[in-house]
């Protein structure tokens, strides 16, 4: 009977701790925290850079970023129509609690192809970067540093990365928020 008791006792606790390990992977960790940084409206500048670095243009637009679903997910609504094509992006990153990684998926309206990439964060400098999975059609990854200058100013990189792994800045966006 003492016996039994034990294992009931055994497995009711396992039990309760397997319950409260389930739990906790629905609360926000804190590698979410760092989403709420990028909270508001911001004005974008954008330069885009050709295959020898020079600057070839440059526009300007909006963005709207705002945490999503309970704090999990930040989205950032990017909108340059003021520019000749209607340009209009969407970014959002997580945090992959399974592999340990903040991820990436962004599309916009000019392409039919969407950008999924894994990264980290450095809270250290404050900073993520991203590597797209996959190349494109042009064997090219897409590696993304978004690095804090002040509490009020991101920059935003996308850098060309070609199967022969040379890296070029294709595009900067300087971000300065509108709201407080």
């Amino acid at each position: 009977m003492r016996k039994l008791s034990n294992y009931l006792i055994l497995l009711l606790l396992l039990i309760f701790s397997s319950n409260a390990n389930d739990v906790a992977q629905f609360k926000t960790t804190k590698e979410h925290e760092v989403f709420k940084q990028f909270n508001g409206k911001w004005k974008v500048l954008v330069n885009s850079y050709n295959l020898v670095g020079e600057l070839v243009s440059n526009y300007s637009g909006k963005a709207d970023i705002h945490t999503s679903l309970k704090d999990r997910y930040l989205d950032f609504d990017f909108d340059f129509a003021n520019t000749q094509t209607d340009y209009e992006m969407h970014w959002q990153f997580g945090y992959d609690k399974n592999a340990d990684k903040y991820v990436l998926f962004q599309r916009n309206n000019l392409f039919s192809y969407p950008y999924y990439g894994t990264g980290s964060y450095d809270p250290e400098k404050n900073r993520f970067e991203f590597l797209t999975n996959d190349y494109d059609k042009r064997g090219n990854k897409l590696r993304v540093i978004i690095r804090w200058e002040r509490d009020d100013k991101f920059l935003l990189e996308l850098h060309n990365v070609t199967i022969k792994k040379a890296e070029r800045l294709i595009e900067e966006y300087t971000l300065v928020k509108l709201d407080s």
